[in-house]
């Protein structure tokens, strides 16, 4: 009998290979009848275009965000190399592990010095080995 890590890495090996690894573009936004078929079959798609006319498109900036947001907190969901919420290889032992990610709390003004502020909270995260 399989291993439940076989069985997860057999599901993930079969997966790729009747669905790609592609993103399918779309030019116009989906039927609903098609937008159900992805949901269905969990496949992520790309409207072309999409956001082209919605306002934050054009409005939105630091500036901007700073004056409605003023002193609000957000928080911010940060991961070492992006993949949260997902089975990653654990680097020390090999096994598939469920990765969470690190909910960090920032405020006011959370998007400036965004660079700065993240890797501090990178630096948070415990060290992979310990894990």
């Amino acid at each position: 009998m399989a291993t439940a890590e076989e069985a997860l890495a057999e599901l993930i090996t079969s997966y790729h290979e009747l669905n790609g690894n592609y993103i399918d573009q779309l030019e116009e936004p989906p039927s609903p009848l098609l937008f159900m078929q992805y949901v269905a079959r969990n496949r992520p798609f790309i409207v072309r275009g999409a956001a082209v006319n919605w306002s934050a498109v054009s409005l939105w900036s630091p500036d901007y965000l700073t004056s409605v947001m003023r002193d609000s907190t957000v928080k911010v969901a940060m991961t070492p190399s992006g993949n949260a919420d997902s089975a990653v290889r654990n680097p020390v032992d090999g096994k598939l592990t469920f990765a969470k990610p690190l909910e960090v709390s920032r405020g006011p003004n959370p998007w400036k010095n965004s660079r700065a502020s993240s890797q501090a909270d990178m630096d948070a995260f415990p060290d992979r080995r310990k894990v």
